[in-house]
């Protein structure tokens, strides 16, 4: 099983809970009262979010590592934000106020999380900084050696 199935299938089977848990809340059965649409969507976005966050690590390109640690931090704290507004575990002037600074420490951990990722690469290493790369010129005296080597 590879790892984008697992995060697809996590994804998938969380989505089809919410839906569940939806429809039971829309059919007024008890002990859904806490379920709305914020909270199905602050799951779904918290779920995905993670799931981002950790396919950045594999073996990708340094940029493409980069965006998926960002991004998935990025949806795992909106659904938080989702998540505590369908609670109403703060009150809307009181969000705003946090708002800023949890927008600022997503961002920081986001870049974060992208460091850690990528091993603080900026871009994929070429060949010429691989240990016992060869320029063009260094390549081409070899063959001569070896074709002088080949005449005799």
């Amino acid at each position: 099983m590879s790892k984008k199935f697992l995060g697809g299938f996590i994804v998938l089977l969380i989505a089809l809970v919410v839906i569940v848990c939806w429809i039971l809340y829309l059919i007024p059965v008890a002990g859904f009262d806490w379920f709305n649409t914020s909270v199905a969507l602050g799951i779904i976005c918290a779920t995905l979010g993670l799931v981002l966050t950790f396919g950045a690590f594999t073996k990708d390109l340094v940029p493409l590592k980069k965006l998926k640690a960002f991004f998935g931090i990025v949806i795992f704290a909106v659904g938080v934000i989702l998540l505590i507004l369908g609670f109403a575990l703060v009150s809307e002037t009181l969000l705003i106020k946090i708002l800023l600074p949890v927008i600022l420490g997503v961002v920081v951990l986001g870049i974060l999380i992208g460091y850690i990722v990528t091993g603080g690469k900026k871009f994929d290493t070429g060949d010429n900084q691989v240990a016992g790369y060869k320029n063009y010129r260094q390549r081409k005296a070899e063959e001569e050696k070896l074709e002088k080597k080949n005449e005799k």
